[in-house]
């Protein structure tokens, strides 16, 4: 991930330096060769940053860690007994539904 953001980084430079350039010979005045390059600047940096943000997001591994915390009970507040309420959110068993889904036991013939 960071060597991604690297690679872009020196990629964006570098296309940035081209476009000054370009201008300089183009003779632009040297005012708007400057504010174009800090404008393309700032765009690449909020670009690159809100990429590696949604990486981090997308990331494998953090979310089978997340996963493994939800499974143990320590996910967010009032998680676990499979989502189906419990003591932590005060829940009542439902009637109707499996005990995962919080409900009551299933009584023969499908009455609770």
């Amino acid at each position: 991930m960071q060597g991604s953001f690297i690679v872009y980084l020196i990629g964006y430079i570098l296309m940035i330096a081209g476009v000054a350039y370009g201008m300089i010979q183009a003779d632009v005045p040297q005012t708007w060769v400057t504010v174009v390059v800090l404008v393309l600047a700032g765009a690449g940096l909020i670009y690159a940053f809100s990429r590696s943000q949604r990486d981090k997001a997308m990331d494998p591994e953090k979310n089978a860690q997340a996963d493994r915390m939800r499974q143990q009970g320590g996910g967010a507040a009032g998680g676990g007994q499979a989502q189906g309420g419990g003591a932590q959110q005060g829940g009542q068993e439902q009637p109707g539904g499996g005990q995962a889904q919080g409900g009551g036991q299933q009584q023969p013939g499908g009455q609770t």
